[in-house]
Parts: C-alpha cells; structure tokens; sequence
C-alpha cells in the first residue's frame, strides 16, 4: 500500500480521451487511492461522461467502467477486538439507540483504538455509570 492510504479501487475506464491518447501510459486501467474506508454501496460512477472532443456532429462515445474491485487495510475492515471488549455485532447500516447513552465524539478516522481510549478514559455519568460499550 501506499503510505497513508487505507484503500483502493481499481477498474477499467474505457472512451476516456486523456486515457486512449494523452497520458503516456496508454491503458484504461485505473486506480483511485484514498485515505479511508468506501463501500461498494458508494459505487455510483458507471461513467457516462464525454471526454472524447466534440467534431462536428459526430456521436462521441461516453465513459464507461467495468470490473471496479475496492480493497481496504484488513487492520480497518477487520480490526482486531480491544482488551476488555468483545464484538456485539457487525457494520451495519446505521448506529444504535440503545439506553445509556453517554455523548458522541467526534474522531478524524476509523480507529477502534481511538474509540477504546475515549471511552475508557470517559469519568462517571450523572447515573454513575462509566463507559462499557461503544458503536464506531
């Protein structure tokens, strides 16, 4: 991987001009790299735009992509189970409401550890409760 990036996706982007014709490397093959985690959920260019010159009233053909895979760190899909906790359940496609909320915090990645450290280091509520559960 590529030093701090997290996750890639590579495809195929066919009738793309720079691609066919500018860039030196001559292939449809590309790769996208980003610094956190996607889902093929987030999947939403197909392509569809013209990148090929418009001559005249010739058709020119739009983009189209084929074979997107998404790979991520194994660290941030599966991260590794905290000391002292156990997994209740699996990414879903929402977060809990559950009885005895504390507060939120707000973290720059998706970082268990980070979320160990908060909750961990988190006083006592008005109900005298200290932090036992998180949901990242």
């Amino acid at each position: 991987m590529v030093p701090g990036y997290v996750f890639v996706n590579v495809y195929y982007e066919f009738n793309n001009y720079l691609l066919d014709f500018v860039f030196s490397e001559h292939s449809n093959l590309k790769c996208a790299a980003y610094g956190d985690i996607h889902s093929a959920a987030e999947k939403l260019n197909f392509g569809g735009q013209q990148l090929y010159p418009q001559l005249g009233n010739k058709t020119v053909p739009l983009t189209y992509i084929t074979q997107s895979s998404g790979w991520g760190l194994k660290s941030l899909l599966d991260p590794n189970t905290p000391d002292g906790y156990e997994l209740v359940f699996r990414p879903t496609g929402g977060a809990n409401n559950a009885p005895g909320y504390m507060d939120f915090a707000f973290i720059d990645k998706y970082d268990v550890d980070a979320c160990v450290a908060l909750c961990n280091g988190r006083g006592v509520d008005a109900n005298g409760g200290g932090c036992a559960y998180f949901n990242i």
